[in-house]
C-alpha cells in the first residue's frame, strides 16, 4: 500500500514581501534588517506579482564534429520583477497620500531607487514575524518609473517595473 503524501500548501495569504534599502549579507538578512524594512504584503496586487528566475542563457555552440546531440550549457542567471502596488490618498485631505497606508509606493516611486526584495514563501501566513532559519529568497533590484495599468478598473495602483541586480535564491534568515 503506497504511503499518503502530506497536504500540499495554499500559496494565499501565505507570501510575505518586504523591500528592504539595505542588507549587509544578502546570503543572510538579519530579523532587525528585514523588520526594519517596507512590509509590502498585503500591498501588492496578486494577479500580476512576478519575482523570480527565469530561463537563464544557452551555450549551445558546443557540439564536437563527432556529437550526434547539441550539448547545451547555461550562461548568465536571468531574473525578472515587476510589483503592482496599491495607492493609498488622504480621506481627509482628498488628493494627498496617506502617509500610513501608501508606504509601498513611497519606497518605490522614483526610478533608480536600488534596494533588496525578500520573499518568503514557506507556508507562514504572511502576518507571521520574521524569525531566524526562515528560507528567503533576496532580489537585489533598481526600480523603473511607476506605470499605470492598462486595466483602471478596481483599486487606484501603480505597475513599477524591477529590475533584478542580482539574486540569492537559497538565503536564510538569520538571528
Amino acid at each position: 500500500m503506497a504511503t499518503a503524501l502530506p497536504p500540499k500548501t495554499l500559496a494565499d495569504g501565505k507570501i510575505k514581501l518586504a523591500f528592504v534599502p539595505t542588507l549587509k549579507d544578502p546570503t543572510k538578512p538579519t530579523v532587525t534588517e528585514l523588520k526594519a524594512g517596507t512590509d509590502l504584503s498585503c500591498r501588492v496586487l496578486k494577479s500580476d506579482f512576478r519575482l523570480s528566475a527565469t530561463d537563464s542563457e544557452k551555450i549551445d555552440d558546443l557540439a564536437a564534429l563527432c556529437d550526434e546531440t547539441n550539448p547545451v550549457v547555461f550562461g548568465a542567471a536571468n531574473y525578472e520583477g515587476t510589483v503592482s502596488v496599491f495607492r493609498w490618498y488622504n480621506a481627509s485631505k482628498p488628493g494627498t497620500a496617506d502617509t500610513t497606508g501608501d508606504v509601498a509606493f513611497q519606497a518605490l516611486k522614483n526610478r533608480g531607487t536600488v534596494g533588496f526584495m525578500v520573499k518568503r514563501e514557506t507556508g507562514k501566513k504572511y502576518d507571521a514575524d520574521w524569525e531566524a532559519g526562515d528560507e528567503v529568497e533576496v532580489y537585489e533590484v533598481l526600480t523603473d518609473n511607476p506605470q499605470a495599468p492598462s486595466d483602471t478598473g478596481g483599486y487606484i495602483r501603480r505597475t513599477i517595473p524591477l529590475g533584478v541586480q542580482n539574486a540569492y535564491l537559497n538565503a536564510v534568515v538569520a538571528a
